[in-house]
C-alpha cells in the first residue's frame, strides 16, 4: 500500500505563523512514522485537497475546517486534534459527518496516534492485499459442505475478490499428461506409501504448478475427493506443498476456509492448517486433516489418505506452543478468532493423519457458532491484528 496521507487543515482566519509552528512540531514528533506517512503541505482551501489514501490522517489544526474535511474521500479517517484553536470542536463535527456517510472516523490526540497508527496501517495493507486477491476454484465444493457453498459472486460482491471457476476435468487432463519427476527429499520421508503413489502425488503437484503458471492466482480450493475418485491420487501432497510455498490452498472446494487461510497468512506471514474439528469438549479441541504444510510440523511421515486408504497423505506433530484458531463464516458476516495452546497427544488411527490437540477456553461454544465444518490454525497469537483487519472488512468478531 502507498504511504498514508497526513493532511493538515487550517482556517485562513488563524495566524499562519502559529499554525505552521504547531505543524512543524507535530511533524517532528511523527518522524519515527515517516516511512509510513506522506506529509502534505498545509491546506486552507478546498482546491488544495488531494486524493486521499484508504486510511487518511486529518490534522484538524483549527476550527472552521469542517467544510475542508468533508471533501476528503477516504475509507477511514483519523482526526488528529490538539487542545487549542477549536481543534476538538471541529473534529467532533467532522466525526459525526463521516459516521453519517458510512465512513469510519476516530478522534485521536498525538499520543494515541503514535501508539495506534502503525498497527492500523499494517491492517490496511493486509486488507488491500486481501481485497485484490485472485482465487481459483477447481471443481465444485464437496457435496457434504451443505452450509459452505458460498458462491464466487457472494465473495465478489462482499469484497471485490475474484474467484474463477474451472472444471475438475481440466486438472485431471493436465495430470494425465504430466511426465514423472524425481522425488524430492521430503517425498522420501518414511511411511507405508508405495513408490508409485509417491510418484503420482508428485505428478499431481507438478501439473498443478503448470496450471498456476498459466493462471496465476493467490490461492486455490480443490475438489480433492472428486479428483481422488477419478484418478486414485489424493490432493493432500499438492495442497501441503502449495501452502508451504506461501499460497493459500484449501481442500474440498471450501471457499470460506480458503478466504480464512489467505487472511491468516497475510496477517501472520505463516502457512496455515485447515482441518476438521474432530472433537470438542469444554475447553479442548481436536483438529485433524490429511494435509499440512510440512514447515508447520515435526516428525513428518507419509501415510495413505484416511477415508480412502489410497495415495499419499501427510502426518506430522505440531510443536508445543501458542496458536490462533480462526474461520470466516460461510455467510461472510463474521469471523471466529481465538488463542489456543497445543497439548500432548498420541495420534489415533481412526482420524485424519495429522492431528493436534488444543486447550481452547470455551471451546464448547464452537458448537453454537455458525461456522460449518473446518477451522484454520496458524502458529502464534494474532488475535489483535486480526481484529483490526476484521473491523475494516466489516466482519463481526466471535471468540
Amino acid at each position: 500500500m502507498n504511504k498514508t496521507l497526513f493532511l493538515p487543515l487550517t482556517s485562513p482566519l488563524h495566524e499562519k505563523v502559529l499554525v505552521e509552528a504547531l505543524l512543524r512540531q507535530v511533524q517532528e514528533e511523527l518522524q519515527p512514522l515517516a516511512e509510513s506517512l506522506e506529509f502534505h503541505p498545509l491546506v486552507s482551501r478546498k482546491e488544495e485537497i488531494p486524493a486521499a489514501t484508504p486510511l487518511t490522517v486529518l490534522f484538524v489544526i483549527t476550527g472552521g475546517t469542517e467544510s475542508l474535511g468533508v471533501e476528503v474521500k477516504a475509507e477511514e479517517v483519523y482526526l488528529l486534534v490538539h487542545p487549542a484553536m477549536n481543534s476538538l470542536p471541529a473534529a467532533l463535527e467532522l466525526r459525526t459527518w463521516f459516521a453519517n456517510h458510512g465512513i469510519q472516523a476516530s478522534i485521536l490526540d498525538l499520543a494515541d496516534l503514535k501508539k495506534h497508527l502503525n498497527e492500523r496501517i499494517k491492517a490496511w495493507e493486509v486488507v488491500q492485499a486481501f481485497r485484490t486477491s485472485r482465487f481459483a476454484l477447481i471443481g465444485r465444493p464437496s457435496s457434504w459442505l451443505v452450509s459452505s457453498m458460498t458462491s464466487p459472486e457472494q465473495i465478489r460482491q462482499r469484497w471485490g475478490i475474484e474467484v474463477e471457476e474451472f472444471p475438475i476435468e481440466e486438472m485431471i487432463h493436465r495430470y494425465q499428461r504430466q511426465e514423472e519427476g524425481s522425488l524430492g527429499d521430503w517425498l522420501k520421508a518414511p511411511g507405508k506409501v508405495s513408490e508409485r503413489d509417491r510418484v503420482d502425488a508428485l505428478r499431481f503437484f507438478q501439473s498443478t504448478l503448470g496450471f498456476l503458471r498459466d493462471r496465476p492466482c493467490d490461492g486455490i480450493s480443490l475438489a480433492c475427493f472428486d479428483f481422488l475418485m477419478q484418478t486414485g491420487t489424493a490432493g493432500c501432497l499438492t495442497l501441503a506443498s502449495l501452502n508451504d510455498l506461501g499460497m493459500a490452498a484449501a481442500c474440498e472446494g471450501d471457499l470460506p476456509s480458503l478466504l480464512t487461510m489467505r487472511l491468516l497468512s497475510l496477517v501472520s506471514g505463516h502457512p496455515t492448517f485447515m482441518a476438521n474439528p474432530a472433537w470438542i469438549e469444554e475447553d479442548h479441541l481436536l483438529l485433524a486433516h490429511c494435509t499440512v504444510a510440512p514447515s508447520l510440523v515435526e516428525h513428518l511421515s507419509l501415510r495413505t489418505h484416511f477415508e480412502s486408504g489410497k495415495s499419499v497423505a501427510l502426518a506430522g506433530d505440531f510443536p508445543h506452543g501458542i496458536y490462533t484458531i480462526a474461520k470466516i463464516s460461510p455467510s461472510l458476516k463474521g469471523i471466529f478468532c481465538a488463542r489456543a495452546q497445543s497439548l500432548p497427544w498420541e495420534r489415533r488411527e481412526n482420524l485424519c493423519r495429522t492431528q493436534v490437540y488444543l486447550h481452547l477456553e470455551g471451546a464448547k461454544h464452537l458448537k453454537e457458532i455458525p461456522l460449518a465444518n473446518h477451522l484454520v490454525l496458524v502458529p502464534g497469537d494474532w488475535r489483535q491484528p486480526l481484529r483490526e483487519v476484521a473491523e475494516i472488512l466489516g466482519l463481526e468478531v466471535w471468540s
